[in-house]
C-alpha cells in the first residue's frame, strides 16, 4: 500500500511554477525544483514522475491559477472595450512590479519548447487558447449587442487581442517601460473600436 504524501500539493505545485516561471524550463535543474518544493529526490520522482511531467501538470495549473482568474477582468460587465482595457491595464501594473518580469509562463514554454516537444504542445496551447476563447466571448456579446459592425471577424480578432496581450508581455521582460506598454494596449484596443 502507498504512503499518503506528507506535503501539501497545491503548495509544491505553487513553488514548482514559480522556479520554471522565473528561471525558464531548460534552466530549471531537479536541484532547484527539489529545493523550492522540499522535497527529497525520491519524493518528487515518486510524485511527479519527472521533470518534464511535472511541467505538464504546471502548465494546467497555471491556466486554472493564474490566466483563469486574470481573464475574469473582461466579465465586469463594461462593454468589451472597457473590459479589455481593464485586463490589459491589469496585466500592465503586474508585469511592471515583477523584478525581473517574469512575463506569461504559457508564452515563455512556446518559444522555447516548441514546436519540438510534441507532449507538452497541447498544455501550452490549451493554456493560450483560455486567452482567445475569453476574448473571443467578449467580442462576440460586444458584436451580438451592436458594439461594432457585425461583420467583424471576432475569431480573428481574439486571436490579435491574444498576440498583443502576449506582445505585452514579451515587451515588458525586454525592458519596455510603461508608456510603450501603454501604447501597445492602445493598439490593440484601437483595432476594433
Amino acid at each position: 500500500m502507498a504512503r499518503p504524501r506528507e506535503f501539501d500539493v497545491d503548495k509544491v505545485l505553487d513553488a514548482a511554477m514559480a522556479v520554471f516561471w522565473t528561471k525558464g524550463y531548460e534552466a530549471t535543474s531537479l536541484a532547484d525544483l527539489t529545493s523550492a518544493m522540499g522535497l527529497s529526490k525520491s519524493s518528487f520522482y515518486d510524485a511527479f514522475g519527472s521533470k518534464h511531467t511535472l511541467f505538464l501538470t504546471i502548465m494546467d495549473r497555471y491556466g486554472e491559477t493564474v490566466v483563469a482568474p486574470r481573464l475574469s477582468l473582461l466579465e465586469t460587465g463594461n462593454r468589451a472595450g472597457g473590459s479589455i482595457a481593464v485586463l490589459f491595464e491589469s496585466i500592465i501594473e503586474t508585469v511592471l512590479a515583477e523584478d525581473p518580469c517574469r512575463g506569461c509562463l504559457a508564452g515563455n514554454a512556446a518559444s522555447a519548447l516548441l514546436p519540438g516537444d510534441t507532449v507538452a504542445a497541447p498544455h501550452i496551447r490549451a493554456c493560450l487558447m483560455r486567452y482567445e476563447d475569453a476574448f473571443l466571448a467578449v467580442l462576440t456579446r460586444a458584436r451580438d449587442s451592436g458594439e461594432f459592425k457585425p461583420a467583424r471577424d471576432v475569431r480573428a480578432m481574439a486571436r490579435f487581442l491574444t498576440a498583443s496581450l502576449l506582445g505585452l508581455y514579451i515587451a515588458a521582460q525586454a525592458g519596455d517601460g510603461r508608456d510603450a506598454l501603454n501604447n501597445i494596449a492602445d493598439g490593440a484596443l484601437a483595432s476594433f473600436a
